[in-house]
């Protein structure tokens, strides 16, 4: 386990946005990587990520559950990280959706939106 700086400003410091009122104050909290969860507990069918802006840190945390139990993947991609998660989940063999609307009228995408669904390719 490791320890990160956590903001009561709902972010990560240098992952988050810069657009929340200042830090109040800070504390000390244990992080796990999604690897180490499905070591611990039976792995989840679905993932949902909301992290600010460290989307690319969460998925490479949790590489191993990703390649060997292939769970569905719905994330909020920040703009500036769109083209490293969209690389990350492509090389893991994930297929990308704009899911902004819900399940209808959906397309593949190559780049992840702001909402994102992602796919496991069947093996």
């Amino acid at each position: 386990m490791t320890a990160r700086v956590w903001c009561d400003r709902n972010e990560l410091p240098r992952a988050g946005s810069d657009i929340k009122g200042g830090v109040r104050e800070q504390h000390l909290v244990p992080t796990v990587t999604l690897d180490w969860l499905a070591q611990h507990f039976a792995a989840p069918q679905v993932i949902k990520i909301d992290v600010d802006g460290a989307e690319r840190g969460v998925l490479e945390g949790g590489r191993a559950l990703l390649q060997n139990h292939r769970p569905v993947v719905l994330t909020e991609v920040h703009e500036r990280n769109a083209d490293a998660v969209s690389g990350y989940l492509h090389e893991l063999g994930y297929t990308l959706f704009d899911f902004t609307g819900g399940t209808s009228g959906q397309k593949e995408i190559a780049r992840a939106t702001y909402n994102t669904l992602a796919l496991p390719a069947p093996r």
